[in-house]
């Protein structure tokens, strides 16, 4: 528990805390945990924590430096401010590598990249069969899909862990990496 040591609505300390109390007062034999009845009497009160504001898009919430007193009680409060540029261009950036780390994830988890590098060279060799370069072009699109998806997906805000919000797989190609 914090406290703050006041003088009515003046504030001359914060955080306090009763052990400070108590080395403020030494020749004081307090008890072992002090009520908040006998620290009022030395003008330190109990601190309470308003409820966090939830999170807002474009928002900043920061805890207030100092409580309020509010209906004869101390509430450490929050502010909420609008995100400087800076803070905007910085949770873009996060959203965005964000997405193409799970574009990338979900690509692998598909075809590793020995699998894609296999593949090509095995389609560039023409050792395909017609139904294996079927899947791999299937394949190479769907890749392609899945790049130009994720900064739209960022964008949108949507949940990237959504599988419904991603472009499918074609049937196959999973099987297909696995051969090579």
């Amino acid at each position: 528990m914090t406290d703050v040591k006041a003088t009515g609505a003046q504030i001359e300390q914060f955080p306090y805390d009763r052990n400070q109390l108590r080395l403020a007062h030494p020749k004081i034999s307090f008890p072992r945990v002090i009520p908040d009845e006998l620290a009022a009497a030395y003008d330190v009160h109990p601190v309470a924590e308003a409820d966090r504001p939830a999170d807002q898009a474009g928002k900043v919430v920061e805890q207030n430096s100092l409580p309020d007193l509010i209906d004869g009680a101390w509430v450490l409060g929050w502010a909420v401010r609008d995100m400087t540029a800076e803070e905007l261009a910085a949770e873009q950036a996060v959203a965005m590598a964000a997405g193409k780390a799970e574009c990338r994830r979900r690509i692998l988890a598909v075809a590793d990249e020995t699998a894609q590098i296999n593949l090509a060279a095995a389609a560039g060799a023409n050792l395909l069969t017609d139904e294996q370069r079927a899947v791999f072009t299937a394949g190479v699109q769907w890749i392609g899909q899945m790049r130009a998806a994720w900064p739209a997906l960022v964008a949108s805000g949507v949940d990237l862990a959504d599988d419904a919000n991603w472009p499918t797989a074609p049937a196959g190609a999973a099987e297909l990496a696995d051969e090579f």
